[in-house]
């Protein structure tokens, strides 16, 4: 639990320090927090061997309903939910750098509410903080699943995608992986993705 605190506190710093921003204060992870894990949700158990069609950026995927997050999901198939240089750095899936934040446009994700680490991170924590639009409308695509047959995504732009007014016009295959399967170190299951081919 120390590590991941550390790395998280980590990632906020090089952020901060990247655009320039100063003073940052990440608060610690609320006590019953857990990193989110395959088929963790009820409604994607029941129908993990389904598949969701996941919409971003002009790009439609195919992934296992509810077998990991949106962010472990898509970064396997060659998509980043990130802008920038925020495809490098980045909490790696812990939640607590907002930079996967990604608006729902259609379909559903699970949990349909908003777990403690987005609610703490898009309400508390700027450049999303600054905004209460944001923090309705945004979700951490770390921190959720897909949970529909067809789920249509929007990235915003901005380091962050905190953007709301305009949408991100970088495009999908403007993908790296700097790390390989350590992009996703708490996920369970198979190391695959762009960078293993």
């Amino acid at each position: 639990m120390r590590r991941r605190r550390s790395l998280s506190r980590l990632a906020i710093a090089a952020a901060a320090s990247l655009t320039g921003v100063r003073g940052w204060f990440l608060p610690p992870s609320p006590p019953h927090s857990s990193v989110l894990v395959p088929c963790l949700f009820s409604s994607a158990r029941e129908d993990s061997l389904s598949t969701s069609t996941v919409h971003l950026r002009g790009v439609a995927v195919e992934m296992p309903r509810g077998a990991s997050t949106l962010r472990t999901a898509l970064l396997k198939a060659g998509v980043s939910p990130h802008n920038g240089r925020s495809k490098l750095i980045n909490c790696r899936g812990l939640g607590t750098c907002g930079t996967c934040a990604v608006e729902v446009l259609s379909g559903s994700v699970a949990p349909r509410e908003r777990t403690a680490r987005e609610l703490l991170r898009l309400q508390s924590v700027p450049p999303h903080s600054f905004r209460e639009e944001n923090a309705q409308r945004l979700r951490l695509a770390c921190q959720c699943a897909a949970d529909s047959e067809e789920l249509v995504l929007i990235k915003y732009s901005g380091f962050w995608g905190q953007d709301l007014s305009t949408e991100s016009t970088e495009p999908a295959d403007d993908f790296q992986t700097y790390f390989g399967s350590l992009e996703y170190p708490f996920e369970d299951g198979e190391k695959e993705g762009p960078e293993n081919e």
